[in-house]
């Protein structure tokens, strides 16, 4: 049964792949649906690969996050003083952050979610920042269709288009599997209760988990301040946005942010170096600093009181604060730590797990800029990484957790593995190991997963990259949008024999990217 909504709709996708390229359809392992219905064959599972930012409204049919906060890409690159933006310049961030996450990030999810409906909403990209070919609601949806045509129709996802969350209904068997907690979906059957999701995906229940993690050091927000905007003076009266202090300020609300920033200040300048800031709940390789030296806290310093916090502490509020959802945490380095192992496995309603593999973050400036994988390795690392996997899905499981999770490992010298990052949810980084099997058979046993901007269309970056790589499936296609002929997002998957024939295969990709 199709999911019913006022205004729903389904998109249908002719079964010729990738057009006039003719690739072969892909088949895909371990889909997220096929991996639900280990415990539930009848089970029917409504995949929501939807990212809610407290920091804007990114589509119509998404309300900004008030309850469920969490630090994401459209809080990084932007200027220190932040909050003192004016609302058009708010409003160019909030565009370019639904491209990324409404548009990119999610097609990549619902390419390993199997045949079983995954809800997306439009992204309502203004016009005046697309070519007028590029800003209709029909090349939106056309996007998605092209990107999600080269599946083996056996496999491929029924995308389901909702103008707003709150009006989707569901019948008694069905349940939504929001990748992270979403507000409207409070109160509707979910694989996994919105609160409790919230406050197990978050760095302080980690911390505190019983996990062999590192020490932290946490630095709790848990008052919230009730004098508003109107009340406080004739600054944050005429100021355009109630949620921030704005540097006029000359009321309670500065008094407050005052005190809350020197206790956050007093925590990172007497805790010793090195270690890793880290903010509660975050997303995408986001919200993580290394401090290692003075000039180092000096700017992290500098990030957290005049961005973070007066663009944080007056989110919280009533229905938030119980979830501690801005804390702090300074947390200890693994010394002599070995290179950071990323296995993704699937819990079942059982405890047990499914490993799914393996794989290796790339990072850049500490944000994440993809991941890669060697298959032939696959056997070895399940082996080495069981018992940490055994205890963490235990945790999840003693939580109510029932879904894909990925987990940072680091040895060390010793032998002892340390969790210093649990994403209780599916991770990007899952399509190459759906992705396994088509590309060993083809002899390609390592693979990257490639995010970025790039500067040509779809056809243009086919033909650049060699049509004749798409045809052999070598390079993969996972996420595409057409901002205009010369602006595309994209997540691009390639493929190769060896560790330096796969480097080539990524310089080539990264060749065509957009520059900062």
């Amino acid at each position: 049964m199709i999911l019913s909504h006022e205004k729903g709709e389904m998109v249908t996708v002719d079964n010729t792949p990738n057009g006039d390229c003719h690739q072969p359809f892909i088949e895909l392992e371990n889909t997220l649906v096929n991996l639900y219905h280990e415990d539930d064959p009848n089970e029917e599972i409504i995949h929501v690969p939807l990212y809610p930012t407290p920091r804007m409204k990114l589509a119509p049919g998404i309300a900004r996050a008030e309850k469920y906060l969490f630090y994401d890409i459209t809080h990084v690159g932007v200027a220190v003083n932040d909050h003192e933006l004016p609302e058009e310049e708010h409003e160019r961030m909030r565009q370019t952050a639904a491209l990324k996450s409404v548009v990119s990030a999610t097609q990549l999810l619902m390419f390993s979610a199997g045949k079983a409906q995954v809800v997306l909403v439009d992204p309502a990209v203004p016009a005046e920042q697309c070519h007028k070919d590029y800003s209709t609601v029909e090349h939106m949806r056309s996007e998605v269709e092209k990107t999600i045509s080269i599946i083996d129709p056996s496999q491929r996802p029924q995308i389901v288009f909702v103008e707003d969350l709150k009006k989707m209904k569901l019948n008694e068997s069905q349940r939504l599997a929001p990748v992270v907690p979403i507000e409207e979906f409070d109160g509707k059957p979910c694989i996994i209760d919105p609160e409790r999701h919230f406050v197990i995906s978050s760095k302080q229940q980690l911390a505190v988990s019983g996990l062999i993690t590192p020490t932290c050091e946490i630095i709790d927000f848990s008052t919230p301040i009730t004098t508003t905007s109107e009340d406080c003076c004739g600054a944050c009266r005429g100021y355009w946005n109630s949620e921030q202090v704005t540097k006029a300020c000359v009321g309670p609300r500065r008094l407050w942010l005052e005190k809350e920033t020197s206790k956050t200040l007093d925590s990172l300048y007497k805790k010793p170096l090195p270690y890793i800031l880290k903010l509660q709940q975050t997303m995408g390789a986001t919200g993580a600093f290394w401090v290692r030296n003075r000039q180092e806290l000096d700017e992290v310093a500098q990030f957290i009181t005049r961005t973070y916090l007066p663009n944080s502490l007056l989110k919280l509020n009533e229905r938030n604060v119980h979830l501690r959802p801005i804390n702090i945490l300074l947390s200890d380095i693994v010394r002599d730590g070995l290179e950071t192992q990323c296995p993704v496995f699937f819990v079942k309603r059982n405890g047990q797990f499914i490993f799914l593999g393996c794989n290796t973050q790339k990072l850049v400036n500490g944000r994440w800029s993809g991941s890669m994988i060697r298959y032939e390795d696959q056997a070895a690392l399940q082996k080495q990484l069981h018992p940490t996997m055994q205890k963490v899905g235990e945790y999840l499981h003693s939580k109510g957790f029932h879904g894909a999770a990925g987990v940072d490992v680091v040895g060390d010298q010793s032998g002892e593995q340390w969790v210093v990052d649990l994403n209780v949810r599916p991770t990007g980084s899952i399509v190459l190991s759906s992705l396994k099997k088509h590309f060993t058979s083809r002899g390609l046993q390592h693979a990257c997963l490639i995010p970025g901007a790039f500067g040509t269309t779809r056809v243009g970056f086919r033909d650049r990259i060699g049509i004749n790589n798409i045809r052999d499936g070598r390079i993969i296609i996972t996420a595409w949008f057409e901002v205009n002929k010369g602006h595309s997002v994209g997540r691009i998957v390639v493929g190769a024999e060896t560790a330096d024939a796969l480097q080539g295969e990524v310089d080539r990709v990264t060749a065509l990217m957009l520059r900062d």
